[in-house]
């Protein structure tokens, strides 16, 4: 600050660089996608997607604290009133730094997903099979399938940070 300033030019040093003001707006964006602010989000969301889209394939290297945020945002929201808004943000991630980098950040950890579904499914007496077979892309294994007693999602839980 100030005092770090009048310190260095003092001592006949040149003052210490300050970093740029949209590092500063990238750090106050990060702070309200955190849960202390989680009221604003339907508010801070839309802020967020615009920065995507303003500032296009630099949004990486600036915003890669506010991509994780909305990764953990996503995996732990299941009920989340501004799902759709996370959505679009998340969205105008992916446009602005293309798929290869966010899912750098949110990979989507499908093998972890499909292994607990499958112990979902033993769990609840369902034949689990290996093969391939016809019946594969049936979808009825029951409406508690993925869910664990608590009715909370076991895919979910240990299944993929990209969420859509």
């Amino acid at each position: 600050g100030i005092k770090a300033m009048a310190a260095a030019r003092a001592a006949g040093k040149s003052a210490p660089a300050r970093p740029p003001p949209v590092i500063g707006v990238a750090a106050a964006l990060k702070a309200s996608l955190g849960f202390r602010y989680r009221a604003a989000w339907p508010v801070a969301l839309p802020v967020v997607a615009v920065a995507f889209e303003r500032l296009g394939a630099a949004a990486g290297a600036i915003l890669g604290g506010c991509l994780e945020a909305l990764g953990e945002m996503g995996a732990h929201a299941e009920g989340l009133a501004c799902r759709g808004q996370l959505t679009q943000t998340l969205s105008a991630a992916v446009k602005a730094l293309g798929p290869e980098q966010v899912l750098g950040v949110l990979p989507l950890r499908l093998e972890e997903g499909i292994d607990a579904e499958i112990a979902a499914k033993s769990e609840y007496g369902h034949d689990v099979d290996d093969g391939m077979g016809d019946d594969d892309m049936d979808m009825d294994i029951g409406a508690g399938a993925e869910l664990n007693e608590d009715g909370g999602n076991v895919a979910g839980a240990a299944g993929a940070r990209l969420w859509l």
